[in-house]
């Protein structure tokens, strides 16, 4: 599937077995929430956290490009060239957007996507399944071959995904 439509209906519920799996999806999920090299889908659930977040990438200069996108849905984050927090990194005074504020919680909404990786596609599928409406994603093959099976267990869970011609 490389186009595909997505209309969000209720929160997701339910259960998928990953076991034996070579990159269950579920382990997948879990392990990109978790490490510091996967920033965008930490950024896209703290767009629906409480309060204010600060994301100060120290790593990569060009990591935060998906904000854009994601305030096109209807996100509140605001990029800065300054090293936000305590601790000054090797961008300091470089005019590098490596710092990133993530206002409060906000209701996301539709959009058209293009998926160009694994990991942005797979945050833009997760907003476009938190999203009010339906978003149209252009490259979800890219998604496809990261994480087996992910359509079908979405769609498991309650997701309403549909391929496009």
């Amino acid at each position: 599937m490389n186009n595909c439509k997505i209309t969000a209906r209720k929160p997701l519920r339910g259960e998928i077995n990953a076991a034996g799996a070579k990159n269950a999806a579920l382990k997948l999920i879990v392990a990109d929430l978790l490490i510091e090299e996967d920033v965008i889908n930490l950024t896209l659930l703290l767009t629906q956290a409480q309060g204010i977040s600060i994301i100060h990438e120290t790593v990569y200069k060009n990591r935060l490009g998906y904000v854009d996108t994601l305030n096109r849905l209807g996100a509140k984050i605001q990029l800065s060239n300054d090293c936000i927090g305590s601790t000054p990194c090797r961008f300091k005074d470089s005019n590098y957007c490596h710092s990133a504020i993530v206002f409060r919680k906000t209701k996301l909404k539709s959009g058209s996507l293009i998926i160009l990786d694994l990991k942005a596609g797979f945050a833009y599928v997760l907003a476009a399944l938190s999203a009010e409406g339906t978003s149209i994603l252009s490259g979800v093959s890219k998604v496809e071959r990261g994480y087996e099976n992910i359509i079908a267990k979405f769609n498991a869970l309650g997701a309403n995904i549909e391929e496009l011609n």
